[in-house]
């Protein structure tokens, strides 16, 4: 008798511990899809990303330009930049990516069939620091989050 209270104990100990230890840090993520373009045409083989106050998306543009994000989207005001293969950043794929950020991006990378754009996205949309591009996300996700870009300044 005095065996089973021992294993009951240990459980609610163990129960009311892993309580204890959560930090809090969960964030809620909702889906986001949509479509880039550059100079009007789509941006096939780009990566998209979605930088929210505590989680950042990650997705990538298939050859219409369409893209999902593969880790969803913080509800809230994301900044938004583009990503594309011979830019410098692009190689460095999974600083700033925590190990199921960083394994999602990499199968998003491997399941593509897109085809290279020949125009390279302008700096001012290829970092978090740089973009002046947001995007609102609802608490419901959306699958309307369309990006038109312009190589040539206006």
């Amino acid at each position: 008798m005095f065996q089973s209270l021992r294993w009951i104990g240990l459980v609610v100990l163990l129960g009311i511990a892993s309580v204890g230890c959560s930090n809090g840090t969960s964030v809620k993520t909702v889906k986001v899809a949509g479509s880039v373009t550059l100079d009007g045409q789509p941006l096939a083989d780009a990566e998209v990303h979605f930088i929210g106050p505590k989680h950042a998306g990650f997705g990538k543009t298939d050859s219409e330009g369409k893209f999902k994000l593969v880790t969803g989207a913080e509800p809230g005001e994301n900044k938004i930049f583009f990503r594309q293969a011979g830019d410098e950043k692009f190689n460095n794929l999974a600083e700033g990516l925590d190990a199921g950020q960083a394994e999602a991006a990499a199968a998003a990378v491997r399941n593509s069939n897109a085809k290279v754009v020949k125009k390279s996205i302008p700096p001012e949309y290829t970092s978090s620091g740089t973009t002046k591009l947001v995007f609102n996300v609802p608490d419901g996700g959306s699958d309307s989050a369309t990006f038109s870009l312009d190589s040539v300044k206006k």
